[in-house]
């Protein structure tokens, strides 16, 4: 995932990825612009994935995020 959809998106993912993975804390999860590798070891460490697996599971709950999205704007 880039830098700038991770930016972008990081509220939204914060919140799925909390309710997905229980053992993700709000400390775990802090995003600070210009560490995101910092943000990648402590989701590595605390799930026990690498960085390749971390990157594609950002990119999935990216993904999920933006079609609940484009779906809530067709209902309206």
């Amino acid at each position: 995932m880039n830098t700038q959809t991770l930016k972008n998106s990081w509220s939204e993912l914060q919140t799925s990825l909390k309710q997905k993975y229980s053992k993700l804390k709000d400390e775990d999860l802090k995003y600070v612009a210009g560490k995101e590798e910092d943000l990648y070891t402590r989701i590595q460490s605390k799930l026990g994935m690498t960085r390749e697996e971390v990157d594609k599971m950002l990119d999935e709950h990216h993904e999920q995020i933006e079609q609940k999205i484009k779906k809530a704007g067709a209902k309206h």
